[in-house]
């Protein structure tokens, strides 16, 4: 928990970084991130890394992909996110947003149902832009797996993202 709440203050630390040239975003800009997150508990540890692509569809809305790559103890294996943003913003150079996604954890199920590690995800982010096309993402959401377990995920995920 101590561990979770340091990587919590060290990501609202760029909250407040303001790009001194910022254009905004506009309809067809494209993005895309470098981003990860660290999960622990007593006896399992895990770590998710993205790259994502991502278009605008207008000046607010971002939809895209992410693949990823699942690192644990004992395994490696591949994840994948499909992603809708709304930004609340797209004049200012720092904004918050809600997202919605679609995030299958695992491609290997060993015979478990391909949906019981799947998740529906909601959520909110924070993008704060250094300068015109580069910027600090953090985003926390919670998904419902969609399988029969039933179960839920919560991830924090923070990174780099790259707009043109």
């Amino acid at each position: 928990m101590k561990k979770t709440l340091v990587l919590l203050v060290f990501c609202c630390l760029f909250l407040r970084i303001n790009a001194q040239e910022y254009e905004g975003i506009a309809k067809g800009d494209t993005e895309i991130s470098f981003n990860g997150m660290i999960f622990s508990m007593e006896n399992f540890k895990m770590g998710n890394f993205f790259f994502s692509y991502g278009k605008y569809l207008s000046d607010k809305m971002l939809v895209g992909a992410a693949p990823g790559l699942t690192i644990a103890e004992d395994m490696t294996d591949l994840s994948c996110q499909f992603f809708f943003n709304y930004n609340f913003s797209a004049s200012e150079p720092t904004f918050p947003y809600v997202r919605a996604s679609y995030y299958q954890q695992s491609f290997n199920t060993e015979g478990a149902s391909f949906l019981d590690f799947g998740f529906l995800q909601a959520g909110v982010g924070y993008k704060s832009f250094f300068n015109d096309k580069v910027s600090w993402d953090t985003s926390l959401t919670y998904g419902i797996s969609m399988g029969s377990g039933g179960s839920g995920i919560l991830m924090l995920n923070t990174g780099i993202a790259i707009k043109w």
